[in-house]
């Protein structure tokens, strides 16, 4: 791959972008479904499709979590909510964890020709992770949200990121599975976006002309050519 000049920096998000949270999705799901079975009515099967079906509607939006929206709908109690995010937590340790397949191919490649970061909603531990898995050098900047105290869609957080990379939006590309969260924002700041369509947000569809990516990818494994397009275009 050759450096092009108009695109120096591709950052990226880290929930089913970076990480593969198949089985903590699946812890997620099991538990929530114990919890608050039979509140919202229907068989036991009907409130597991119910809460996935959340995953790719507007009906949690302005809500930081679903476990906040659920706890506002008085479906779940707050200290059944942290207990739950407690137990995730803990998992975050373990092996539960672990990056996609192509992230390990392509975050490599990709660093020979642009800087890479993170804009992530992470806790701060998400720096072991990257670095249990050999990935945390390929990292020019990284912004954790805990670390932080900002959450996105802030554009704050971008905006810090950018000043703190020293770059600017337009030769900036955001990587992210959440229209919402990833696109939105990135786009509205004059990022170019990619999103990533996979994990419990792929059913989503954009709300407005603010959330429709530059492009939209099944994998990784697409993005260094979808890059090298972008950069043509510029």
């Amino acid at each position: 791959m050759k450096p092009l000049p108009t695109i120096r920096w591709v950052f990226f998000d880290a929930g089913h972008t970076i990480v593969d949270l198949t089985e903590i999705d699946g812890f997620l799901f099991t538990s929530l479904e114990e919890l608050i079975k039979g509140k919202q009515g229907g068989s036991d099967q009907n409130t597991r499709e119910w809460i996935q079906g959340l995953f790719g509607s507007r009906t949690v939006s302005g809500y930081s979590s679903l476990t906040d929206y659920l706890c506002a709908r008085g479906l779940l109690v707050r200290k059944a909510a942290d207990d739950l995010l407690s137990e995730i937590a803990r998992r975050y340790v373990g092996d539960t964890w672990r990056p996609y397949d192509d992230v390990l191919r392509t975050v490599p490649k990709l660093s020979e020709s642009y800087r890479l970061g993170i804009i992530a909603n992470q806790p701060s531990q998400f720096r072991d992770l990257l670095a249990r898995w050999g990935l945390l050098g390929y990292w020019k900047c990284i912004s954790i949200s805990e670390e932080m105290n900002l959450i996105k869609p802030d554009p704050k957080i971008f905006s810090f990121t950018l000043k703190s990379a020293n770059a600017s939006p337009q030769e900036s590309v955001m990587i992210g599975d959440r229209l919402d969260l990833d696109v939105r924002p990135a786009k509205k700041l004059g990022f170019h976006t990619i999103r990533l369509r996979r994990g419990l947000w792929r059913k989503m569809e954009p709300l407005d002309a603010d959330e429709v990516p530059d492009a939209t990818v099944e994998s990784l494994y697409q993005v260094p050519e979808i890059i090298e397009t972008m950069a043509t275009r510029v």
